[in-house]
């Protein structure tokens, strides 16, 4: 079954990204789930409560208490919609991102070091094939 390969396949390079982020005391502090979220926001820019809830298929009620943790941490904060005050939107501090680039830079480098053995050949069709993985999901997401 070609489906399962391919999700052991993501679960263990999911694994391995979480063996180097351990190395980042500041992330060691948050759980999977807060890490993507402040990947979601980060990707996505500023949003609402609501809308987090949806993008993670969480309850509000759920969110409210990962952003308060998040927010407690320093990685999010709440701010004021300009365009319906009534509405809170959520960012990423300067810390966060912060952290989040560093994150990047460090897998950055453990994907060149890794990719830095294959040929040009084979790094063009996994990077084509990640890119189309990628935009199948997005796509097939009512």
């Amino acid at each position: 079954m070609e489906a399962r390969k391919i999700i052991e396949s993501i679960v263990e390079l999911s694994l391995s990204f979480s063996r180097t982020i351990k190395f980042h005391p500041e992330l060691e502090r948050l759980r999977a789930v807060e890490l993507y979220t402040l990947f979601y926001l980060i990707r996505h820019g500023p949003c609402k409560m609501k809308d987090l809830a949806e993008a993670l298929s969480m309850t509000k009620a759920n969110v409210t208490h990962l952003i308060d943790s998040l927010e407690e941490k320093g990685f999010v904060k709440r701010t004021k919609d300009e365009s319906d005050r009534r509405a809170t939107l959520l960012r990423v501090t300067e810390h966060g991102e912060k952290v989040y680039n560093e994150l990047l830079d460090e897998l950055s480098k453990l994907v060149e070091e890794v990719t830095a053995r294959l040929s040009q050949e084979d790094l063009s069709l996994i990077s084509r094939g990640f890119e189309r993985f990628v935009a199948l999901f997005a796509n097939s997401r009512g």
